[in-house]
């Protein structure tokens, strides 16, 4: 009898372990500075991969793949890409190669940080991303 009690309470339990899990689906993506993508996408900053559930997910807005034709990204195949954009802070204001966060100045203007009232400059600091992902996507188990 108590054998029959604990297998019993161990089924349940394996039970409501497997109804809690879902499937999570992931895409393999790259991402490009939309101020300098190339048509044959070779020009990409990061590769990574995504899945529906992250964070990140939600701060891209997707295109939906039934997309009208023609416009200004018609070299992306909306049959092999999910594509969404996404803005993000300059992560290199002034284009030297060092991070903002590392940069004793920032805006490039010879004014080091500490001493500069505006020490990231007046421009927009704002950077539009492209983000492709394959429609071939891999199915993880949560």
């Amino acid at each position: 009898m108590k054998h029959a009690i604990k297998i019993t309470s161990l089924l349940i339990i394996l039970l409501v372990f497997l109804s809690g899990c879902k499937k999570e689906t992931c895409y393999y993506c790259k991402n490009y500075d939309l101020d300098n993508i190339d048509t044959e996408l070779e020009n990409y900053k990061t590769s990574f991969y995504l899945c529906e559930n992250d964070d990140l997910w939600d701060e891209i807005v997707w295109q939906d793949n039934d997309y009208a034709q023609g416009g200004q990204l018609t070299f992306i195949d909306y049959d092999v890409y999910i594509v969404g954009f996404r803005a993000i802070e300059n992560p290199d204001i002034d284009g030297n190669g060092i991070l903002n966060e590392n940069d004793n100045d920032i805006d490039g203007d010879g004014i080091l940080n500490e001493n500069d009232y505006t020490s990231t400059g007046f421009q927009i600091n704002i950077v539009q991303e492209l983000i492709l992902c394959t429609s071939n996507s891999l199915v993880i188990n949560q």
